[in-house]
């Protein structure tokens, strides 16, 4: 989870160094977190979802991390009907790939982004 944390905190860099205003950063960062914390497995199971939700909650980020933290728990996987999926078998491993995804994109737009800003 700390990497998680760590990895989404370079997008928050990256969105800190782009806008001009604290108040745009504060709305674009819930624009991102609100769908993703909502949208995904870690309050219900994703059986009562519409087909394009479910779709959309298994590649989710905060879904695969939610079910590596259950699965590492040994709780049980509340993929519910996307079960099968490389996303819903493998949580863990789609958790780091996140992670280093996120990391790859962000890190060095954010670095780019601050050395161009003259600081």
């Amino acid at each position: 989870m700390l990497l998680f944390g760590y990895s989404l905190s370079w997008v928050g860099i990256y969105v800190g160094l782009s806008a001009r205003d604290a108040r745009v950063v504060q709305n674009v960062s819930f624009l991102v977190t609100f769908p993703l914390t909502f949208l995904s497995n870690a309050f219900a199971p994703t059986t009562g979802m519409p087909r394009a939700l479910q779709y959309f909650a298994e590649w989710n980020p905060v879904s695969t991390m939610v079910a590596a933290c259950r699965e590492l728990f040994g709780l049980e996987n509340q993929f519910g009907a996307t079960a099968g999926s490389f996303p819903s078998e493998n949580p863990l491993i789609t958790s780091l790939i996140y992670i280093i995804l996120i990391a790859l994109v962000f890190i060095p737009l954010s670095v780019r982004k601050y050395n161009r800003s003259g600081n």
